[in-house]
């Protein structure tokens, strides 16, 4: 890859955990992914921060950051999640490939 493909994809990486950062200073957020054994579980609700292996989890794919939505609008997630080409069901889709390639679910 470019360095100029990197850069992007690091300022790209940054910005979703700035995101999701700026989500737990508003309030709990619930997590809407699939499971990720050892890290998370769905519906699992965060409201005092992230634990440490759900941060690391985080840095290396930061698509897990848009399934960390604040509670109030998880009913409006799960709709979102209906639809294939909505961003929060593309990482969805990518949080269970990490997982199934990491061996740690389906």
């Amino acid at each position: 890859m470019s360095e100029k493909t990197e850069k992007k994809k690091t300022e790209a990486k940054q910005e979703v955990q700035q995101e999701t950062k700026q989500e737990m200073k508003q309030g709990a957020v619930i997590y809407m992914g699939p499971e990720i054994p050892g890290v998370v579980s769905v519906g699992m609700v965060f409201s005092r921060g992230l634990p440490p292996q759900m941060e690391r989890t985080l840095k290396e794919l930061p698509a897990v950051g848009k399934l960390l939505v604040p509670v109030g609008e998880a009913v409006d997630a799960r709709k979102k999640l209906k639809n294939k080409m909505s961003a929060i069901s593309i990482c969805y889709k990518r949080t269970a490939e990490y997982a199934a390639e990491k061996g740690m679910g389906k």
